[in-house]
């Protein structure tokens, strides 16, 4: 790695980086003062990480197959200028149906976009994303109730196009 990209991903991953050195000094800290403490934390972080490990693997995986297989033109067909409002519904149900987490959301919206699909209509997905969850409605419905859990999801779906629909009529634009 020359020194340009290393400056470079240390610029863009400067908040990543300060928290993992902020844990690590933290963690050393515990140590010392506290060593049970610090056992018992460290164990349910190498939990923590051997749970998400094949996840994030996995999605690295298949963002570099979509990478290779998946044409710009399927992209930019489906998500694209061409597909106003079949784009939009496309990106609220997607984002509804998706349970991941910003680990894989972001790299996999990045992807898109570069692909060639609407800023719009992924700001749509990501609204959807963020607010509706298709595997917590059973649980919400349950801690919450038929009516509250219905007019919050109507509420964020209608937010969700009406976010995405202002983006692209402001045309702002994600980098690609």
């Amino acid at each position: 790695m020359s020194i340009k990209a290393y400056i470079d991903y240390v610029r863009i991953h400067t908040i990543s980086l300060a928290i993992a050195v902020t844990a690590i000094i933290l963690y050393a800290i515990t140590l010392a003062i506290r060593p049970e403490l610090f056992a018992q934390s460290f164990s349910k972080w190498v939990q923590f990480f051997m749970f998400f490990l094949p996840f994030v693997v996995a999605i690295i995986g298949v963002l570099g197959l979509l990478e290779a297989y998946l044409p710009a033109e399927v992209v930019s067909k489906y998500l694209g200028d061409k597909r106003k409002v079949h784009g939009y519904i496309f990106a609220l149900v997607f984002g509804t149906v998706v349970s991941a987490s910003q680990y894989a959301i972001f790299p996999t919206i990045k992807f898109l976009r570069k692909k060639g699909a609407r800023t719009a209509i992924l700001a749509t997905f990501m609204m959807s994303w963020s607010g509706i969850s298709l595997p917590l409605i059973p649980l919400e419905l349950k801690i919450f109730g038929l009516k509250f859990v219905l007019l919050r999801l109507i509420i964020i779906a209608i937010a969700a196009l009406i976010f995405g629909i202002i983006t692209g009529l402001r045309e702002i634009h994600m980098e690609r």
